[in-house]
């Protein structure tokens, strides 16, 4: 579950030939020549698109319009055991990417007045529970619902590829007794959300999204090869099979692939079936105002916090600029496809990029870069990095005000102004007269840290941790034992999802050796005559998940 803005594979072939056509036709649904690009253009975008290629790896499908050229160039195979080059019509599930669909498909509604942004939520979903901020519709479109992610949570348990649909993930949202933060209040970006949107347009329309969909929003931009993936298992002409890097290219030996399969049948949140194609004639469609009038600007409208905060996040996309010009875009990766999907309306110019691998080292900038003007303001240079250590300041970070505890690791070498600086989503303001202290700030909310002293206790004590620990919201269980050395952490019924549990701090672990929990603190919570009676998974920046002990544990 990420944002694509980097692309992190490593190898591709490239096999088919361009193939021109106009796009910018497509709501009509015919095609026309256009100019052709140069070949000096379509060499620099081959030579960008072929980096590590053999002709056994997986690939991408590129489609662009710019200025009267568009193209859609295919690379790579679409099926590696069959040896199936790759199409200009091969078909990819977008993952995330597909979101924007399902936001638009909601504001249609809107604008018939068939619901209001601002509803509760729980007027078409009344299974779920109430909450003291009511969370509304808006909230699920710009993931400022606080609801936490089904498919985050679904990865912890080893449950990525069970067989769940829309129903399941409903069932999910009605067992949260708490949420990652009030409605409205922060941004976390949760695919709950947008299932549970899914499923209020079937609830209101009658009809399927699929059915919807098609009549509402492809058929009018002349997508023929776009489909909700409702079951996992259907045939689908011109898929292009998704694929996992087990081992890089090294020592004059190839990549070596393996197949992800899922049987996950949740839609809304991703799992739309497309091409490059229809991607590039879904941004004409945007571009055109082809969906009513204020569609459009509704998708790209930023939303805004209850603090004021305006964030990046709007409906579906994301908003930005890029060298001076406004950057429509939203990214999908789900295991085994990526995709990414931009618009930049002021330079007339637009990009799909869809690969059925997590194998692709490409950054999309690169191709935009040869197509803005040449006297657009330079890309902003990578940030520079730091002398300063603040290696000494990692551990364990107690929350004053809600005594969350959370593990943070620095840098040895990063850049600090103003006693300020910068990692990943948050600022942290490091006290000069007091190390233990920092201020983190995180879309204008702030908060008081405090570091936690941390000892290592005798591996004796131990014992008091086993057991069996359930969540009734997950409906799942870990189970907790110790050999006489080692505390270890293992999903219920699935034993090789097993952490390693090192001690941080009082009744705080920090788990290892497993991804799903790599680095993740596991607090264990005792009642006031001092029993273990819980646990919680800490993950920093989102609510603790609670765990209670088992009674015959």
């Amino acid at each position: 579950m990420k944002l694509l803005t980097n692309w992190q594979c490593r190898t591709r072939a490239a096999a088919w030939v361009v193939a021109l056509g106009s796009l910018s036709s497509a709501v009509a649904a015919t095609t026309t020549a256009t100019t052709e690009p140069s070949p000096q253009l379509l060499t620099a975008i081959d030579t960008i698109m072929m980096q590590g290629v053999t002709s056994k790896t997986p690939g991408c499908v590129l489609g662009l319009h710019s200025k009267g050229v568009d193209l859609v160039r295919a690379y790579g195979q679409a099926d590696l055991e069959r040896n199936v080059a790759m199409d200009v019509d091969s078909v990819f599930n977008i993952a995330s990417a597909s979101k924007q669909f399902t936001a638009a498909a909601v504001l249609l509604l809107a604008n018939e007045r068939k619901l209001s942004l601002d509803d509760d939520i729980r007027k078409y979903l009344p299974e779920l529970p109430a909450q003291q901020q009511p969370i509304t519709v808006d909230n699920l479109l710009s993931h400022t619902s606080g609801l936490r992610d089904f498919r985050y949570t679904d990865w912890l348990l080893g449950r990525d590829a069970m067989p769940q649909h829309n129903q399941d993930i409903l069932d999910y949202a009605s067992r949260l007794k708490s949420l990652n933060h009030a409605p409205g209040e922060s941004h976390s970006y949760t695919n709950t959300g947008y299932v549970l949107l899914a499923i209020i347009v079937e609830r209101i329309t009658g009809r399927s999204l699929q059915e919807f969909s098609q009549e509402r929003l492809f058929a009018p931009a002349g997508m023929t090869h776009t489909q909700w993936e409702v079951d996992s298992q259907q045939l689908v002409d011109k898929r292009a099979y998704g694929y996992v890097m087990e081992e890089a290219a090294h020592d004059s030996k190839p990549a070596r692939f393996s197949q992800a399969l899922t049987a996950r049948n949740t839609y809304g949140h991703g799992n739309l079936l497309t091409t490059a194609g229809d991607l590039q004639r879904w941004n004409v469609a945007l571009s055109r105002n082809v969906f009513g009038p204020s569609l459009t600007a509704q998708l790209e409208e930023r939303a805004t916090l209850r603090n004021g905060v305006v964030i990046n996040y709007a409906r579906g996309e994301m908003v930005g600029e890029y060298r001076g010009f406004r950057e429509v875009k939203h990214g999908g990766y789900n295991g085994n496809y990526m995709a990414w999907v931009g618009r930049y309306p002021d330079a007339d110019l637009s990009m799909s990029y869809v690969c059925n691998s997590d194998a692709d080292n490409v950054d999309p900038y690169d191709i935009l870069d040869l197509f803005l003007p040449k006297d657009a303001p330079s890309r902003q240079p990578a940030p520079v990095q730091g002398a300063d250590d603040l290696s000494t300041r990692s551990g364990i970070y107690r929350r004053i005000d809600t005594g969350q505890l959370a593990v943070w690791t620095f840098p040895g070498k990063a850049k600090v102004e103003g006693g300020r600086f910068v990692m990943g989503p948050y600022t942290y303001q490091l006290d000069p007269n007091d190390p233990e202290r920092i201020t983190r700030r995180n879309y204008g909310n702030t908060a008081e840290w405090v570091r936690v002293r941390e000892r290592e206790p005798a591996a004796s004590s131990f014992r008091e941790f086993q057991g069996r620990f359930t969540s009734d919201e997950l409906l799942a269980s870990y189970d907790i034992t110790f050999d006489g050395k080692q505390l270890r952490m293992t999903v219920r019924g699935i034993s090789h999802l097993t952490a390693m549990l090192q001690p941080r701090a009082p009744d705080a672990f920090e788990a290892q050796e497993l991804s799903q929990l790599q680095g993740t603190l596991i607090v264990f919570k005792r009642d006031k005559r001092g029993r273990i009676i819980g646990m919680a998974i800490a993950p920093d920046g989102l609510h603790e998940i609670p765990f209670r002990k088992d009674a015959a544990n």
